[in-house]
């Protein structure tokens, strides 16, 4: 079915940018009248469960939008968008793309290869070439090492913790079932100090009387490059590159993300350490001397213990459903090492949009900075989104990539979505229905998913909006949310 452009007229809203998170706050008048009764509550919000997840026929996830459904009515949805897309919340010229995943093809678009600047749907894209090229179910290593003293320039004997891209972390006990999490520095220091300890071998790593073991971490996958120069705003929502961190580098309330996160795995662990080896020898455990971060490969000995992540697969979710931007950079690196390309943000950036067009995929404009959408530089198109989504869709359940749509959050129900498509905001049909990736930058809205329409056919769809009016996020979120809801509101 040919596409239906969408085409409107829109009022160009002037003025500066204000932070993507900022909040409009607006004071009510002083006046002597009595007060006004307090308004109804508002209703409450329908149940949410995470619907299925439209596919095309064939492929793996074929539950909805099969093609007994009635096809979409372009002209339909057209006139439907047509307001919606006026709205000046979205600024002078947004664009948008909705596929129908029985054909792949556009059935409404509105300037839908402009290059625009695509914030976090530039996650779909990392998500896209993980899947292809790390696989759903690789678990990610860390290790413990033993570093013997001789080959130290102190002489004291070393514990090495080797990252292998796991920045979930935890700096205690793990949590098996978990995602963010699963690995415990406290489970791999008890198990380290029961393998250098024992006799099983023959004589004990940890000699009787040792006075001290130092810690290093080994942060030589990821952490070898010097890191990207950042705006010291953007480093409030990003770590630095690392092959490993705790809980993601996240901080306390109001103190942005770890600008050290190697370090301060070295110094949990060290920690760690400290306890397990007073758990197993009490008084005559040695003391843990220095913590240090290499940036290099450290040549050690027999390996002390190892704990992999949670899946990839899992981990992708964990990015996609919460916007990690560590994350998301930290697996954009994997797929660059994974392919013996530079692991630094931008080339990795590069290697995942070259990954997915390899598999035929047609990313237009993309052009990916890093691999979270934070970096200046990056953009794609709306055609793009919406046709990687479509082509995961249509991928057979032996592609990897077919799990992509299954991974995004659900409106109304988990992480950056789990508050929007609401009845007050008038888009509460896509609640329950919509799983989308969201995208937030200064001047910047961006929405991309799946649904399934009123009438059974499933749909990929992209919205990219710049220009947002000054202290205008909010209102451009709820308007990018009445579009996805008309989408599958609509025949």
């Amino acid at each position: 079915m040919a596409a239906v452009t969408v085409v409107t007229s829109l009022l160009l809203a002037g003025g500066g940018y204000a932070w993507a998170d900022a909040a409009d706050l607006v004071p009510g008048p002083l006046t002597a009248r009595a007060p006004l009764p307090p308004p109804p509550p508002p209703a409450p919000e329908p149940q949410v469960s995470a619907p299925p997840v439209p596919a095309a026929p064939g492929g793996a996830a074929a539950t909805a939008g099969t093609a007994e459904a009635a096809p979409v009515d372009a002209a339909a949805l057209s006139a439907a968008l047509v307001p919606l897309l006026a709205d000046p919340a979205l600024g002078p010229a947004p664009t948008l793309s909705v596929r129908d995943l029985l054909t792949g093809e556009e059935v409404v678009t509105r300037a839908s290869g402009t290059p625009l600047e695509p914030a976090s749907t530039t996650k779909l894209v990392t998500s896209a070439a993980a899947l292809q090229v790390l696989g759903a179910d690789r678990t990610l290593p860390t290790r413990v090492a033993w570093q013997p003293g001789d080959q130290r320039p102190s002489g004291r004997p070393a514990v090495v913790l080797v990252g292998g891209g796991d920045l979930l972390l935890a700096a205690g006990e793990g949590s098996p079932g978990a995602t963010d999490g699963r690995v415990g520095l406290l489970d791999l220091a008890r198990e380290a100090v029961a393998a250098m300890t024992g006799a099983a071998a023959g004589t004990p790593l940890l000699a009787p009387g040792t006075p001290a073991v130092d810690v290093v971490v080994d942060d030589s996958l990821l952490g070898s490059g010097p890191p990207p120069q950042r705006d010291p705003v953007d480093a409030v929502y990003v770590s630095p590159p690392s092959s490993l961190a705790v809980a993601a580098g996240r901080r306390g309330p109001g103190q942005g993300r770890d600008p050290a996160p190697a370090a301060t795995a070295a110094a949990a662990f060290a920690a760690a350490l400290t306890a397990a080896l007073g758990e197993g020898l009490g008084a005559g455990a040695p003391a843990v001397g220095a913590s240090s971060v290499s940036p290099a490969p450290v040549p050690v000995g027999p390996v002390l213990a190892e704990a992999g992540s949670a899946p990839v697969a899992d981990v992708l979710a964990h990015l996609l459903v919460t916007s990690d931007n560590t994350v998301a950079d930290g697996v954009a690196g994997l797929v660059a090492h994974e392919l013996a390309a530079p692991t630094a943000s931008a080339s990795a950036g590069a290697t995942v949009v070259d990954v997915v067009r390899q598999q035929g995929v047609d990313l237009g404009p993309t052009v990916a900075a890093d691999g979270s959408g934070l970096e200046d530089g990056s953009v794609s198109s709306a055609a793009a989104l919406s046709g990687l989504l479509a082509a995961a869709a249509a991928a057979p359940a032996e592609d990897d990539l077919s799990l992509l749509p299954s991974l995004l959050p659900v409106a109304g129900l988990e992480g950056t979505l789990s508050s929007r498509f609401t009845a007050q905001e008038r888009s509460a049909a896509g609640r329950g229905v919509v799983r989308a990736k969201t995208g937030t930058l200064t001047g910047v809205v961006a929405l991309a998913g799946v649904g399934t329409t009123a009438d059974g056919r499933g749909v990929s769809f992209a919205l990219l909006s710049g220009g947002v009016p000054p202290g205008g996020t909010d209102a451009a979120r709820a308007a990018a949310d009445r579009v996805a809801a008309a989408v599958v509101a609509c025949c």
